[in-house]
């Protein structure tokens, strides 16, 4: 038994020195800076190609990609060489690349990122560059740029067998390109070859959707409650609660994205839409908090207002018109309220006709308010004479400026004053009527009578002027309400229907079946 071991260990030895000895003698007089080509003239073919295991990260504040690591070898590779010559190295490391990160469909954009691989040392007549297919049956396609300059083309450039799904970006496409391209600013007729990998790489918006947009979108629809709320001074205040939660989340958008002046972003577009939105609400509610606040003791609506808020746009915006009474004519107006006047002159001369010994002054107070209650009059007409007219109006002279023939109001809803010609011909038919003792006592009565009904009339004018007020910012409001929610609309679709990747059917690349890097075909395919 231990004899065998021995032997075992003996043979052991003796392999290990002659694989020493073979090593030796390759690396005798071997030059590192020497092209390994038998003829000085031939280009040494280098057949190069990528595996993708991961994007790391990608920095769009300083428009990185990281595909895996530093550009230099942090990790001790060893190259491995076959029984004909064929040196094969594979050194993993981290490579970092600028990439253009367009931000104008931010969070729904799609990012194009380049890596290119080439010997600026060597020419294209020292260094030949081949690409690698990552599967056996790809097929290398030849092709010609937007410049017109021919390069070779492979679909899928970059082996998959190790890939792992990045948790923010969806990976599209990752070709690679072969150019043989001159630059005659630097290197004159020299042609030199390099390989280029486009990686095509999609934002997953799913975060973006439930954090960013979709609470900025409920916060601009409620900015359609603030033409909901009673036109108050609380309704300012909820703008501008609206106003500054939209400034923070747009400030948190300035945060996200890089700052840039070429393009703006599309949810930055939509928040800066939005915001002037809310500006316009909040200026729409000072100025319709002003309108609903007006009286009418001190605001008159022209007429043209009146006939459009009033009386028109209510009826269309189904809003409760207010109540307008049937207008009566001047006329009619007249003969009614002489009417009146004559009953109450013709009960008190039939009272002292029969001798009745009552208190008919009251009885006719009672029977004068009784005559306006039976004929449903919505006004008063009183004729006095001219003295007792002139201390009457002196006694309120706000009721003669706002609620005389100034109002451009139905003769129906507006008390009416009679001229001087018609008090002469009224107190004429008085005189006529009535020329007993007290005369002067029913003069009386009926000025403050009169007096009494003007304010009363007055006071009811005012409210229903403030009424109109009232009904116009109500009006405002809802013509506000329907123009914000379309413009609202309109501005959600066309942010849908930009976002271009909402759209995209594209399926993101999969991760292929591993194999190991020599084993079969792959030696013979890495031949030459």
């Amino acid at each position: 038994m231990m004899t065998m071991l021995l032997c075992c260990l003996i043979r052991t030895i003796e392999a290990d020195i002659y694989i020493q000895q073979l090593f030796e003698n390759l690396m005798m007089d071997y030059n590192k800076n020497v092209r390994p080509v038998k003829n000085a003239s031939d280009a040494l073919i280098v057949k190069f190609g990528a595996n993708l295991c991961r994007l790391i990260d990608v920095a769009s504040m300083m428009e990185k990609i990281i595909a895996d690591g530093e550009p230099h070898i942090s990790v001790v590779s060893l190259a491995m060489v076959d029984y004909k010559g064929t040196v094969i190295w594979m050194p993993p490391s981290i490579y970092k690349s600028l990439c253009p990160i367009n931000i104008q469909y931010f969070p729904y954009d799609v990012q194009q990122c380049y890596l290119k691989f080439g010997g600026w040392s060597h020419d294209g007549q020292l260094l030949d560059l081949q690409p690698i297919p990552p599967k056996m049956d790809d097929v290398i396609e030849t092709r010609i740029d937007a410049d017109g300059i021919e390069f070779q083309y492979l679909e899928l450039g970059m082996g998959l067998s190790f890939y792992h799904e990045s948790a923010e970006w969806d990976l599209l496409s990752a070709t690679s390109s072969r150019y043989v391209q001159i630059y005659p600013g630097c290197c004159g007729q020299e042609y030199y070859i390099d390989i280029r990998y486009t990686i095509i790489i999609r934002r997953k918006a799913l975060f973006f959707t439930f954090i960013i947009v979709i609470p900025c979108m409920l916060i601009a629809n409620t900015t359609i409650f603030v033409f909901w709320i009673p036109p108050r001074e609380h309704k300012i205040t909820f703008s501008n609660s609206v106003f500054v939660a939209l400034s923070f989340y747009y400030l948190i958008l300035t945060e996200l994205i890089p700052p840039t002046s070429l393009v703006i972003p599309l949810l930055g577009k939509y928040l800066l839409f939005t915001l002037f939105m809310v500006c316009a609400s909040i200026l729409i509610s000072v100025v319709n908090v002003n309108i609903y606040r007006r009286q009418g003791t001190f605001y008159i609506m022209p007429e043209w207002m009146r006939w459009l808020f009033v009386r028109t746009l209510p009826r269309f915006l189904c809003l409760k018109m207010l109540d307008t009474p049937h207008e009566t004519s001047s006329s009619s107006t007249s003969d009614l309220t002489y009417s009146n006047v004559e009953q109450g002159i013709l009960f008190r001369a039939y009272m002292e006709k029969n001798g009745k010994k009552m208190n008919y002054e009251r009885e006719f107070v009672e029977n004068f308010l009784q005559s306006f209650e039976h004929d449903n009059l919505n006004f008063v007409t009183i004729a006095i004479s001219e003295s007792t007219v002139a201390s009457s109006l002196r006694m309120d002279m706000s009721i003669r400026k706002y609620t005389l023939p100034t109002l451009n109001m139905p003769v129906s809803s507006r008390m009416r004053l009679l001229s001087l010609s018609e008090v002469q011909v009224a107190e004429q038919k008085l005189l006529s009527v009535e020329k007993g003792a007290h005369t002067q006592l029913f003069r009386d009565i009926a000025a403050n009578v009169a007096v009494i009904a003007a304010n009363f009339h007055n006071t009811v004018l005012q409210d229903k002027i403030t009424d109109e007020w009232r009904l116009m910012s109500l009006v405002i409001d809802r013509i506000c309400l329907l123009v914000y929610f379309v413009l609202n609309m309109v501005a959600i679709s066309l942010f849908i229907l930009q976002a271009s990747s909402l759209f995209d059917a594209r399926q993101p690349l999969q991760r292929t079946i591993a194999q190991k890097p020599l084993s079969g075909d792959a030696v013979s395919m890495l031949g030459i």
